[in-house]
């Protein structure tokens, strides 16, 4: 993933746990509202024909700002 990164140009620079995540958006008012691992994202957002998936080791969070 930090190969795919990187040739688009990008650095990751964060790696962080579920945990570390959630704290860390919870200091900013925020909190995760859907957390999804490759396989999950796969199952949801390509079909079974496809050839794509979503890249291992990669987790998706969707994150809200708290009222």
């Amino acid at each position: 993933n930090e190969k795919l990164a990187h040739a688009a140009g990008e650095q990751m620079k964060g790696k962080y746990t579920c945990a570390e995540l959630e704290a860390l958006l919870q200091d900013c008012g925020s909190l995760i509202y859907e957390h999804l691992d490759s396989q999950e994202m796969t199952k949801q957002y390509f079909t079974q024909s496809d050839e794509m998936t979503a890249p291992d080791g990669v987790a998706y969070v969707l994150a809200v700002k708290r009222n």
